[in-house]
């Protein structure tokens, strides 16, 4: 799905398109559990049609694991699979944010 929150200001939209990334990244997620190098794969997905999508970096990191419910709860991940998370967004986001002016 394709959205530009620069061009449109529509909230209708903008939640769609939060909605269908969540829902895309979860499932992702879920089909990673326990692989390391996948995980990593999904959250530079995420993060790549986020930025992409020009949504704030504070709305992405709280629908990742800050806002009630986000996409590590939703995917079930605790321990190992969650640090795994973590690091990769610590790892990706710098890189992925400057490409985007961020």
């Amino acid at each position: 799905m394709k959205y530009n929150s620069r061009t449109e200001r529509d909230n209708e939209k903008h939640s769609e398109f939060k909605n269908w990334l969540i829902k895309e990244t979860v499932s992702g997620l879920k089909n990673s559990r326990g692989k390391p190098e996948e995980i990593k794969s999904c959250i530079f997905l995420f993060l790549n049609r986020a930025y992409e999508a020009h949504l704030d970096p504070d709305e992405i990191v709280n629908m990742l694991g800050t806002e009630k419910p986000n996409i590590m709860d939703l995917a079930e991940y605790k321990g190992a699979d969650e640090e795994a998370v973590l690091s990769s967004y610590e790892l990706l986001d710098p890189t992925i944010s400057q490409t985007y002016g961020y």
